[in-house]
This record gives structure tokens, sequence and C-alpha cells, in this order.
């Protein structure tokens, strides 16, 4: 007998390879961009760290400038269209896609110190009020894994739906396992 979840995933992987393409043509956010610094790491930390990048940016009504070694695999557009869908604002862009080549050092571009004794909400605004004048404000990597915190279970949700490979990957995925057959119905 099959799982009950067997159907639903058959099924979303379908679906995950069908051709649809996004693209979020909403404007950046109004007060700019934030960008995670010394992005380091296997491609699972880089995504965890683009989930509370998101999630902050958006908190601080910024867009989030992913860093190419993610957008590179992933669909960002969706991504964003997915995470923060009624936002009349983009939630995210591949930073290649902006007018800005990389990610800058805080300390250079946007120094700020964190208040540990803050909730994570009020890191947040703390956060967004010492950098307000900034048309790009950066967060290092350290401060996204130790202080700044986790987002909200909604947020993880709508994070996971949305980051899906970008069609070329999703292409080689479906025709390697429609060779091995690999999508057969059981």
């Amino acid at each position: 007998a099959s799982l009950p979840f067997d159907d639903a995933t058959r099924n979303a992987t379908r679906n995950a390879t069908a051709s649809v393409f996004y693209n979020d043509t909403r404007p950046a956010a109004p007060n700019g961009y934030l960008c995670v610094y010394g992005a380091k790491g296997r491609l699972n930390n880089l995504i965890l760290q683009n989930l509370v990048g998101i999630h902050m940016a958006h908190h601080l009504n910024r867009t989030l400038l992913v860093d190419p070694e993610v957008s590179k695999y992933y669909d960002i557009d969706r991504l964003s269209l997915t995470t923060y869908a009624d936002s009349p604002h983009r939630a995210a862009i591949p930073i290649e896609k902006s007018d800005h080549a990389a990610c800058g050092d805080p300390k250079l571009i946007s120094p700020y110190s964190i208040n540990r004794g803050l909730s994570i909400p009020q890191r947040f605004d703390d956060y967004g009020s010492q950098i307000k004048d900034r048309e790009v404000a950066s967060v290092d990597n350290s401060d996204i894994w130790y202080w700044l915190g986790r987002p909200p279970e909604e947020v993880y949700g709508k994070f996971f739906r949305g980051l899906v490979p970008r069609q070329v990957y999703l292409a080689k995925v479906h025709a390697f396992s429609r060779e091995n057959n690999l999508l057969q119905d059981r």
C-alpha cells in the first residue's frame, strides 16, 4: 500500500517540472536593499541565510539582494512572489539583476551595532533606524545566524514552497528521471 504523501509528492514533482515562468515586476521596496555580507558555507547554509534575510528585509521594507551562489540555482522571482505575495514590493532580487555589483562589508557601507537585550523584532527595528539613510544596507553573516533570529513558521513555509530550482535545472532533473524510468506511477 502506498503512503498518503506518495501521490502528493509525485504530483508536486510533475508540477515543479512544468514550464512555468515567474517574473516579479513589482518595484523594489521603498527603503532600499538589504544584503547578507560574508555569505559562506554550503548551499543549504546560504539558503537559510537568505530565509532570514528575506524576512528581515521585508520587516524593514527593503528588498533582499540574493547572492549569485543561490540565484544561479534557484528562481528568485518565484521565491519573491511566493514568500511575500501580498506585498506591493519585490521581496528579493538576484544581486546581478540590480544596480549593485556585490554586497559590501557592513563596517564600510552601513555600520551598525546589535543590542542583544532586545527581542528579535526590536533588533530589526533598531537596525533599521541605524541604516535608514542607506540605499543598500548590509548585515554580516554572523549576525544573521546568531543574533537576528528565526522567521515565523508561516514565512518558513512560503519560502520553501517558493524555493524552486531554475527551469534549466528542473529540465535536467526531469530528463534524467525520464531516461531512467524514475517518473513511473507505481
